[in-house]
């Protein structure tokens, strides 16, 4: 969306350069923005119509042809006369705001887990400092010095994170000629980001164990919930009793990483004495670990973490966060001699075909869940883990 006076211009999201005018009046037209001379010759344009006259399908379907027509080197408003060819507004009539509000709202993935990120991002980092800025006038010198700002904070991965939204944003406004250019492609990542490579010992396991005690009911059973299933915490907080069908939990498309296929979860018989004891302790009407206030809605998404956070501190464990559990607990079934595809199985990783000497495409026609396959391992894993529990602890 682009407001250029009292004139609105909304952006088609499937035609490049068709864009409908709202004027102050409220009246609706459809017009092609285009060049005939490619990058850096004057903008021109065409009217295609009026609302409700002429619909945004018939519209869409004037706008093809026509750049069909500029495609092959015609101007598709022919022999109109001189005073007709008006050039668009200046792109420094655009703000950073503006065409980070028409990325999102354009957005084909609108409402999954990233697009709240970069939701997220955009609100905190970007607009606060450029919201107002002609996206035009933003250049490296200006970039580079947020980004090494957010970076100091320490917050390296939020910086690198950062930038690729941002570039983003300018890639999105280039395809629709909102831009010029794309300043980010010229600036370098703030950090060099490693591996998390967390692995927990078998004595920091112990430890950790015991220290979940201190926590609250939700907070101490989701994690170690997670233990012995290896879940993500998201899928964890929202694990719903309809989830649950015997020793089988079943986690919603909509609510896995992806949103690509629903994911079948084995529960041993630890993971279902978790869930008895949440039910009991802590469970709300629906979720299996509310928040502690409020038993209607899930645990907070950092509430894991931080709580990690204070158990690392109080017993003088090497700060690890639920995700390292996670890590923990794969590498393990590694070590049990559980075939890579099976822990990625198990794990919900979307490149487990294609990553381990099966093409990528297999995966498309094998629909078998292997869910043998991964009981079989998490039973393995939490043999494992309950002998590593059982013995003393080291003085």
């Amino acid at each position: 969306m682009t407001t250029v006076g009292t004139r609105l211009d909304l952006w088609d999201a499937v035609v490049p350069g068709l864009v409908v005018r709202v004027s102050q009046s409220n009246t609706k037209t459809f017009v092609l923005s285009y060049r005939m001379g490619g990058r850096g010759s004057a903008k021109q344009r065409l009217t295609l119509g009026t609302f409700p006259t002429t619909s945004l399908a018939d519209a869409r379907t004037r706008a093809r042809v026509a750049l069909g027509q500029i495609e092959g080197g015609i101007d598709p408003r022919g022999k109109a006369p001189a005073e007709e060819a008006v050039e668009e507004p200046p792109v420094e009539a655009l703000t950073f705001g503006a065409l980070a509000e028409a990325f999102l709202r354009l957005h084909p993935k609108s409402g999954t887990r990233w697009w709240l990120e970069q939701k997220r991002v955009i609100e905190r980092e970007l607009l606060p400092a450029w919201g107002s800025t002609p996206a035009s006038d933003l250049k490296r010198k200006e970039i580079s010095a947020l980004l090494d700002k957010i970076a100091s904070r320490p917050a390296p991965v939020q910086a690198n994170r950062t930038r690729t939204i941002l570039s983003a944003v300018f890639s999105f406004g280039l395809q629709r000629d909102m831009v010029e250019f794309n300043p980010v492609a010229t600036t370098k990542k703030p950090a060099q980001e490693m591996a998390r490579e967390r692995v927990l010992s078998d004595g920091e396991l112990r430890r950790a164990w015991t220290a979940f005690e201190m926590l609250s009911p939700s907070l101490c059973l989701h994690l170690r919930f997670k233990l012995f299933t290896l879940q993500r915490g998201g899928e964890i907080r929202t694990m719903e009793r309809k989830h649950v069908d015997g020793n089988t939990w079943t986690i919603p498309r909509e609510l896995t990483k992806m949103k690509r296929r629903e994911h079948r979860v084995p529960l041993v018989p630890s993971a279902l004495e978790i869930l008895e004891q949440a039910t009991a302790d802590c469970a709300g009407p629906a979720l299996f670990f509310p928040s502690p206030k409020n038993r209607l809605i899930p645990v907070i998404t950092g509430a894991p973490a931080t709580a990690c956070g204070r158990i690392c501190r109080r017993y003088e464990i090497v700060q690890f966060t639920p995700h390292d559990l996670r890590r923990t607990a794969a590498t393990h079934l590694a070590e049990l001699g559980v075939a890579p595809m099976v822990i990625a199985l198990i794990l919900s990783h979307s490149g487990a075909a294609g990553d381990h000497g099966v093409p990528a495409v297999t995966g498309i026609y094998n629909r078998y869940a292997y869910d043998r396959e991964k009981r079989e391992a998490l039973l393995l894993w939490e043999q494992k883990l309950l002998s590593i529990l059982a013995t003393p602890q080291e003085p």
